[in-house]
């Protein structure tokens, strides 16, 4: 007589159709002509060497196993819900500390910019002995006149409205502003270029951008390298904000003149920023490039609204506060 076997489990077992759970002989075998009763009754005594199901159909039995995996595969709806309340109080610890990273990436590219920008300005002023003017009239030269930052060309190959003058977290859009015969208008954009702090008549007065006239009008007599009396602790270029007294400190965005006090000569209303949404710029703070070529980032009230004169005189080409400006 012949037998079948099969390896169903790590013992060798005549054939069935699910691992055995009795208790094997001591060579994994039972006797001829019999057949371990899968649901681990006694073994089941057969004629000949023919095999037999146990009782009940296996088309049942494979089913309700089937159903009952399916049934425990998946989530929940609140084991779904738990994963998802999971996920968003993780998100809301992650995104203050992903956000400040972003500000902080942006800050010190900001500052890279302006380094850059006051390494042009000193290459200039070594050639040329002075600074450059806020603005050049038209003449057969220049057409359209001529910027701070036009002068700087030779030095940088960038334009205004390129990315070494845009400020990665600067949100409005940036103007070239040209002499259009009566009117030399401003430009708007990232950076701004010191002019000094205006007088009882409105004259900038202490500034790199030139001299000025009564009623903010230029002139053009330019700022001689030898006035600048501290380089290292004279304000050159910004983040454009500058500070509107009228009739309270006000904070001006997006001027290509920096200033610690704007002439009144012009409405600045629609550029008035608060100062929380000021703060939201660099984390509080603004960058600031000196005349020696180096960058820092200040912060925004110690910069624009503290009347300390070690603050103050950081604005002024003799590095004093002349705090008789600002009563």
């Amino acid at each position: 007589m012949r037998r079948h076997r099969a390896q169903f489990c790590f013992w060798e077992v005549p054939l069935v159709s699910e691992p055995c759970t009795r208790p094997m002989n001591p060579v994994g075998r039972v006797r001829p002509g019999e057949l371990l009763d899968v649901r681990g009754t006694r073994p089941t005594r057969l004629a000949g060497d023919r095999l037999a199901l146990p009782s009940g159909s296996w088309e049942e039995r494979l089913s309700s196993r089937g159903a009952s995996r399916s049934n425990s595969d998946g989530f929940t709806l609140i084991e779904l819900l738990v994963v998802i309340a999971v996920i968003a109080v993780l998100a809301a610890l992650l995104l203050p500390s992903l956000l400040s990273a972003k500000a902080a990436g942006q800050s010190a590219r900001c500052r890279g910019n302006l380094r850059q920008v006051g390494l042009a300005l000193q290459m200039y002023v070594h050639e040329n002995t002075h600074y450059p003017l806020l603005a050049t009239r038209q003449n057969p030269a220049l057409p359209e006149g001529a910027k701070w930052y036009d002068d700087l060309k030779p030095y940088l190959v960038h334009k205004w409205t390129n990315d070494l003058f845009l400020c990665p977290s600067f949100k409005l859009e940036t103007f070239d502003g040209r002499d259009e015969g009566d009117y030399f208008y401003l430009s708007i954009g990232s950076y701004g270029y010191n002019v000094g702090s205006a007088g009882q008549d409105d004259a900038y007065q202490f500034g790199l951008a030139g001299k000025f006239a009564s009623q903010a009008r230029m002139t053009a007599t330019a700022t001689r390298e030898t006035e600048v009396k501290v380089p290292a602790d004279m304000i050159a270029s910004a983040d454009a904000y500058s500070t509107w007294s009228r009739p309270e400190d006000q904070l001006v965005l997006g001027l290509e003149i920096l200033s610690r006090k704007l002439h009144n000569q012009l409405d600045f209303t629609p550029l008035v920023r608060e100062l929380k949404a000021v703060n939201q710029r660099h984390n509080g703070k603004l960058n600031v490039g000196f005349c020696d070529g180096h960058a820092e980032s200040i912060k925004t009230r110690e910069l624009l609204l503290d009347p300390n004169p070690r603050f103050l005189k950081r604005w002024h080409t003799d590095n004093e506060p002349h705090s008789e400006l600002f009563r």
